[in-house]
């Protein structure tokens, strides 16, 4: 068993083999936001309704990438593929 700190020579697995990249999100957060924006746009001063379904959703995405952004890194959910245990 390791530390809690570990050192730089261990090998990480993952169960997916997918990394979520951070700057990735803030990348999505900020394209809907302004997809979003513009939606509204059209909503309000053009009054085309069909827009409402977009405004919505473009919210509910900005609001679901905000709370990943906000969450700390979850460092005991890697498995040990070898062990097949949570690695603590």
């Amino acid at each position: 068993m390791s530390s809690a700190g570990g050192s730089d020579d261990e090998e990480i697995s993952y169960l997916y083999q997918y990394v979520p990249s951070l700057a990735a999100a803030v990348v999505a957060i900020v394209i809907f936001a302004i997809l979003t924006i513009a939606h509204s746009y059209l909503l309000v001063k053009q009054r085309a309704w069909f827009c409402i379904a977009f405004t919505v959703g473009g919210l509910c995405k900005c609001f679901l990438l905000g709370i990943y952004l906000s969450k700390p890194p979850a460092n005991h959910d890697i498995i040990d593929l070898q062990s097949r245990q949570w690695a603590t």
